[in-house]
């Protein structure tokens, strides 16, 4: 039957939530996967699975069916047996893709802004076609792969490192003035709203708006029911490759703040999702062409990040919390840094931080995913050793106090992590005098703790109390 159709004929009245996972974590199952074998399986799986295979998947997305534009990305040679298939699945998945997603922002933004209505009903299926889709293109499409990857060496990164000259021509000038960088514009951009929908949580909207990069920065709201200009708010940061905004999984456990009466506002990270640049899948282009992509990274997300907080304070006078897991950690201690130097309305009142380290030259040597990816020895071969990296760190890491009380600042840790290492997170907490109530360890790896927080979700409670403070 026709995935439209099927829709039609379900009346639904609100969009669910995504909770696969909290129902998974609830079950018998979910104990078995908070424990550290799944960190370690985890980690295999990503790095000599899954980010091959995705490698291939964005192959065949930019080849659009054509078996030498495949072969070409891939640099491979000679026949490759029911490849043509495969590839002109992948081609028909994102063809599906990109009409729904113009559909959904016909809907969702153009009708919007031209004053006319349209139907509740209308608007949920259209989000719920959208999630069944875009999760079709993204999960589908890589699973044709599957045996493809036993037979090809496909490596898990298109790794494209930039040279020193590179890397000063676009950043050095900011070595001796840092806040430059970061320098917010002398107008933001203007944020356009969609309709709004009601959900589980009460109403959900998207915003976009032009990124400095020139590409369009997409958000999504949730909202509790009785939500207004001065609901507390969370803008929250995904990790490297989590881009849960295209499948029809489950939310962040963070979301799950909407219930405690808080708005909250989730950033689609630069090459993730909506964002992902043809030819990388999502997240690729961060560590492929590190450390200018860092860099790039931090300071156009950070300024996204200030336009957001814009638009919420121009609303009201609402506390306002920023944070992010992993990747998202980082990005948000950098906006607190950076508010040192911005307006009193754009400074965040709290900083939340989920399995995130400081020391960003570290991570690239000492994380175990950076190790099973052969970062530290490629970048090596581009002259990047500790010393030549260490001169950006000025530019990569908060190197002040942050212009937060240490009271503001919560941390969640695992103390297995070997991605964003706990050792390193340690340190960072007593540099920073982290208060014993603020901060959460938990005897978790990187991947287990996220999982951790949707069956125990203390740290994401204590949140919600202090925005509501």
């Amino acid at each position: 039957m026709n995935l439209n159709l099927q829709l039609k004929q379900q009346k639904v009245l609100q969009l669910p939530a995504r909770d696969r996972l909290k129902k998974l974590m609830a079950s018998r199952m979910g104990r078995y996967l908070t424990r550290s074998w799944f960190d370690y399986t985890t980690l295999w799986w990503l790095t000599k699975f899954y980010l091959p295979l995705s490698r291939s998947w964005a192959a065949a997305a930019l080849s659009e069916g054509s078996i030498g534009h495949f072969k070409s990305e891939l640099s491979l040679t000679g026949p490759i047996r029911g490849i043509e298939k495969i590839i002109n699945q992948v081609a028909t998945f994102q063809s599906e893709y990109r009409a729904i997603q113009r559909r959904w922002e016909y809907n969702f933004f153009d009708v919007h802004e031209k004053t006319h209505t349209i139907d509740q009903e209308d608007l949920i299926q259209s989000e719920l076609m959208r999630r069944k889709i875009s999760h079709q293109f993204m999960v589908e499409g890589r699973k044709l792969f599957s045996s493809f990857w036993l037979k090809y060496k496909i490596p898990a990164v298109r790794f494209m490192i930039p040279d020193q000259t590179r890397m000063d021509a676009k950043y050095g000038s900011f070595l001796t003035r840092p806040q430059e960088a970061y320098q917010l514009p002398d107008e933001f951009p203007i944020v356009q709203e969609s309709s709004r929908v009601n959900s589980f949580y009460g109403k959900e909207y998207w915003l976009r708006f032009s990124s400095s990069l020139g590409e369009t920065a997409w958000a999504h709201v949730f909202e509790p029911e009785n939500a207004d200009a001065n609901t507390p708010t969370f803008i929250y940061s995904h990790g490297l490759f989590v881009e849960l905004e295209l499948l029809d999984l489950s939310d962040e456990p963070e979301i799950e703040c909407v219930q405690q009466g808080i708005r909250v506002i989730r950033l689609e990270s630069l090459g993730h999702g909506r964002r992902r640049v043809e030819g990388w899948y999502g997240g690729e282009t961060f560590l492929a062409k590190l450390p200018m992509s860092a860099l790039d990274f931090l300071t156009t997300q950070v300024r996204e990040i200030a336009t957001l907080i814009n638009w919420v304070r121009n609303k009201g006078t609402c506390r306002l919390a920023v944070g992010g897991t992993s990747l998202g950690a980082l990005v948000s201690q950098m906006v607190v840094a950076q508010s040192k130097y911005w307006p009193e309305k754009l400074k965040p009142d709290i900083l939340y931080l989920s399995a995130g380290c400081l020391d960003t030259i570290s991570l690239i040597h000492r994380s175990s995913l950076s190790r099973k990816l052969n970062i530290s020895d490629i970048m090596l071969a581009k002259k990047w050793t500790t010393e030549t990296l260490s001169r950006y760190k000025i530019l990569m890491e908060p190197t002040e106090p942050l212009p937060l009380g240490n009271q503001n600042i919560i941390m969640i840790l695992g103390e297995y992590d070997t991605v964003t290492p706990y050792s390193i997170a340690l340190k960072q907490v007593k540099d920073w005098n982290i208060p014993e109530e603020n901060l959460f360890i938990r005897k978790h790896g990187h991947f287990t703790l996220p999982l951790s927080l949707s069956s125990n979700n203390a740290p994401i409670k204590f949140l919600a109390d202090k925005l509501k403070q």
